[in-house]
């Protein structure tokens, strides 16, 4: 039984800047782009010298999207405990609930050269993740095993398998209750039906030996081969996170792939680009997440061309939920549908509305087709704003609908006085 995560959706972005670039004006511009493509979480890099601010983690969360922290400390000297044991019990307070640690432990480039000929790696790599793993499950964190090298200069899937066989024996409630799985799902340029099945399909493949006419781990359903390794150590699946999701090798990833990934991760049948005869398998349920890296900045062509097919499929989707629900009701209770202008989001409709999120926790976002599954809708904004005409949609799909249309310090008044 795979456990369950708390994402609303399975599509993550990466956010491409560091530790100069948690601003507020930073946050408030990412807001819309996360609401425009649907994406349910936000990866975010650290090294841990210093804290993300909190008033950038709890916009996130406070604003429907859950961060992940990928802390990617240098493996010598080993961390110190104290500062991080700070850190993430600040992180947890303030919401966080998703901890990477570390990143490719499998490869020689990530260890002092004196460290990666010593011998037992595994064991030395995991006394530096367990004790930051335990602290973060104690605080509330699930600790995430990091993502390791496809291939690698220790080859990742031997590297996974001896590190869980020791978690078993070192940790086992860990592994039983907390832990999860990352993967770099990277393509290599390769179909992103490669290497599907795992080893139980393409049983000729070994460590470092891919014969002619097989297939491995080194492709974007690497998650298969992992889930195998996982299942004869432990017995069951753990989740899995997939970082850079379809990226050729690291980095970003296109427009294409980008649309084709959405789909599969709302479980649609799609076609393989590749190869248009065919059709790609599906995501199992052990995966609770795919990242996307998309490239350039919010403003530039090859950016937008993402954004929009993202948010192409999200309007498809939403449309389809639309339509099955008005036989079975309104799956969303109570919805805040706000205005969404041609230059991003009004920063004092996200600041009036916090006190009302706050108390009555209603889903928060822009989309007409969102609100239509929502019983109750509450409409932030003017006739200008967000026009009759789409209350009388609401409306007609069966939704109790109330407009507030003042503004400035009057909305955020009237709004905390509910």
């Amino acid at each position: 039984m795979v456990r369950k995560m708390s994402f609303s959706n399975r599509l993550g972005l990466h956010y491409p800047f560091g530790p100069e670039n948690y601003r507020t004006v930073d946050l408030q511009a990412w807001k819309p782009i996360l609401a425009q493509v649907g994406a349910g979480w936000l990866v975010l890099e650290t090294d841990s010298s210093r804290a993300i601010p909190e008033a950038f983690i709890r916009g996130l969360i406070e604003s429907g999207v859950q961060p992940i922290l990928h802390f990617k400390p240098a493996l010598d000297p080993i961390p110190a405990l104290r500062e991080t044991e700070i850190l993430l019990n600040a992180y947890a307070k303030w919401g966080l609930r998703y901890a990477i640690l570390f990143d490719r432990p499998n490869t020689r480039s990530s260890w002092p050269p004196s460290g990666w000929t010593q011998n037992d790696l595994i064991e030395r790599f995991l006394d530096r993740f367990l004790p930051l793993a335990e602290v973060g499950w104690q605080a509330g964190i699930s600790p995430v095993f990091p993502p390791l090298e496809p291939g690698g200069s220790y080859w990742d899937t031997a590297f996974l398998r001896t590190s869980l066989e020791v978690l078993q024996r070192r940790k086992p409630e860990l592994v039983r209750g907390g832990l999860a799985l990352s993967a770099y799902a990277w393509t290599h340029g390769r179909s992103l039906n490669w290497g599907a099945g795992g080893p139980e399909r393409w049983p000729a493949a070994r460590p470092y030996l891919t014969p002619a006419g097989s297939q491995d781990q080194r492709g974007f359903r690497i998650f298969d081969w992992y889930r195998a390794v996982t299942q004869a150590v432990t017995g069951s699946d753990l989740p899995v996170l997939l970082l850079e999701a379809g990226s050729p090798g690291g980095g970003s990833v296109d427009a294409r792939t980008a649309e084709t990934l959405s789909r599969m991760l709302i479980r649609e049948e799609v076609a393989d680009p590749a190869d248009p005869e065919s059709t790609l398998e599906p995501l199992p349920d052990c995966i609770f997440g795919a990242a996307l890296h998309l490239p350039g900045l919010p403003q530039e062509e090859e950016f937008l061309a993402i954004t929009d097919a993202l948010q192409k499929v999200r309007g498809e989707a939403l449309a389809k939920s639309v339509t099955l629900s008005a036989d079975r009701g309104h799956p969303i209770q109570h919805y805040m549908l706000l205005p969404y202008f041609e230059w991003g989001v009004s920063e004092w409709h996200l600041d009036a509305i916090k006190p009302f999120v706050r108390k009555y926790r209603p889903a928060v976002g822009f989309s007409i087709e969102e609100a239509a599954l929502a019983e109750s809708v509450t409409v932030i904004g003017n006739e200008n704003e967000i026009p009759d005409g789409a209350l009388e949609q609401l409306r007609q799909a069966g939704c109790k609908v109330e407009r507030i249309a003042a503004h400035g310090t009057s909305l955020a008044t009237l709004l905390a006085e509910r």
